[in-house]
């Protein structure tokens, strides 16, 4: 995945939420590869420069072991029926909204967009990488319309809503899981810096909206 190249902080923006959705999609040969050479720190480097907003967190580190184990570790504790750590927003929010709501409330913000699921791959809507991804094609719609010179403001204000009504609602606690259980820098690293982005872009988008604060 290239991550660098001219673009705006908008640019940058989308192409980060499309890293860490690549990073909790399950581990392929280019991810590994990605994260066990040097280049892949420099071109982080670089990308969170672009950022509009601070990043304390500057780098994911690499895989400390070989692709089967990582492979091993991600069904283990992402992917199997009952696991430790899934990737579903509806198993964090339990009591406080039904897994239909939910999943509907996902569901709207993707065809309101014009993006639907694949009814033949069983995908999740609230699955963490489904989210990430909207992220990156919101982040990605605002920047072409600021291209085109035209009005971007639905594209920044459906970020701000889907983050203050979704994601910063439930991965805070799914990253307090994998601190906890797994033993392995990556994942350790990369749930880290998205719990500090998601935050971030979320305090940057409100203050460019001035909208009032929405706990999560």
């Amino acid at each position: 995945m290239d991550v660098t190249g001219e673009s705006t902080p908008v640019d940058e923006i989308s192409k980060t939420y499309g890293l860490l959705a690549w990073c909790f999609s399950y581990p392929d040969s280019e991810l590994y590869e990605s994260f066990t050479q040097e280049g892949m720190a420099g071109e982080l480097e670089e990308l969170i420069a672009g950022l509009p907003f601070k990043m304390v967190f500057q780098s994911i580190p690499s895989f400390s072991r070989s692709l089967e184990e990582v492979e091993t570790i991600y069904t283990t504790y992402f992917d199997m029926p009952i696991c430790p750590i899934p990737l579903q927003e509806t198993i964090y929010r339990k009591g406080e909204m039904s897994r239909d709501d939910i999943q509907e409330g996902v569901v709207r913000f993707f065809e309101h967009f014009g993006l639907g699921m694949n009814p033949e791959e069983k995908e999740f809507p609230d699955h963490l990488v489904a989210e990430l991804e909207f992220m990156a094609f919101l982040a990605a719609k605002e920047a072409s319309a600021v291209a085109e010179g035209k009005d971007s403001s639905p594209y920044r204000l459906a970020q701000y809503d889907f983050l203050a009504r979704h994601l910063c609602k439930w991965f805070k606690r799914m990253n307090q899981k994998v601190q906890r259980l797994i033993n392995e820098p990556f994942y350790q690293g990369a749930g880290n810096f998205t719990r500090e982005f998601l935050d971030a872009h979320l305090i940057y988008l409100r203050q460019a909206l001035k909208e009032p604060k929405l706990e999560a």
